[in-house]
């Protein structure tokens, strides 16, 4: 067994995470990300045609019917838990491996969680917000995952971890959080919850693993964020430094 070492990530970056989550985006920004998400709209369309996708929505509770504070899924009219919503879109998005992948600094997918968070979350019933606030989310969450990545990275990847899905979370979280206008106390404590989803092994590549666990952070991104607005606290420096492998 080794051990990989991590800065102290409670105290170095959860200001910074929260940060991002109110900073403002520019307009160049805005449109460099015109085209990944279009990009990642196109693979989760086609993720969403595969058999598979029908298997992992009928282990979930979802209606015809809205009921507050669900969420639709985007172009039906099936609606569940927004979190339930961010797991489908995250694995049809990844289904079939073709979104896009940073992989210098996260060296992850940093569309795939991040978007589905951003689209679940938005679809909530009686929420409306507008694209822009869409967009501002979606890159939120990729700035997270880059933030986390330069400071984890290459030791996170190399030790056997899947940076999708372990980062993947913290995107989804700052996604949600942006969108749900958490203050910054309820968005460190999100943070703080999402790092107990924050998993992921790279020996379920080859497999239906690899897509179930960056739909699995998209989910728990928006869970934790959902729980923070609610007033869940995670424990104090619960993020760990050291990381058996």
């Amino acid at each position: 067994m080794t051990l990989l070492t991590l800065p102290d990530l409670t105290v170095d970056l959860v200001p910074d995470l929260v940060a991002l989550c109110r900073a403002e985006l520019s307009a160049g920004e805005r449109a460099s990300a015109v085209l990944p998400v279009c990009d990642t709209l196109g693979a989760l369309l086609g993720g969403a045609c595969d058999p598979r996708m029908r298997a992992l929505m009928a282990t979930l509770s979802l209606s015809q019917a809205a009921s507050p504070g669900m969420a639709r899924l985007p172009g039906g009219t099936c609606w569940g838990a927004a979190a339930d919503i961010a797991l489908v879109l995250g694995m049809a998005a990844h289904l079939l491996d073709f979104d896009d992948d940073e992989t210098e600094v996260a060296m992850a997918h940093l569309s795939a969680p991040s978007l589905s968070a951003a689209l679940a979350v938005a679809g909530r019933s009686s929420f409306e917000p507008g694209m822009p606030e869409v967009i501002d989310a979606y890159l939120t969450g990729c700035k997270a995952m880059l933030l986390l990545g330069s400071a984890v990275n290459p030791a996170l990847y190399l030790a056997g971890w899947h940076a999708t899905s372990v980062l993947g979370v913290f995107g989804a979280t700052a996604a949600a959080a942006r969108l749900l206008a958490l203050d910054e106390a309820a968005t460190a404590q999100a943070f703080s919850l999402a790092a107990s989803a924050a998993c992921g092994p790279r020996g379920a590549f080859g497999g239906e693993g690899k897509p179930l666990q960056v739909g699995l952070a998209a989910g728990q991104g928006v869970r934790a964020a959902l729980l923070a607005q609610a007033g869940w606290q995670g424990a104090e420096g619960h993020w760990p430094v050291r990381a058996a492998c």
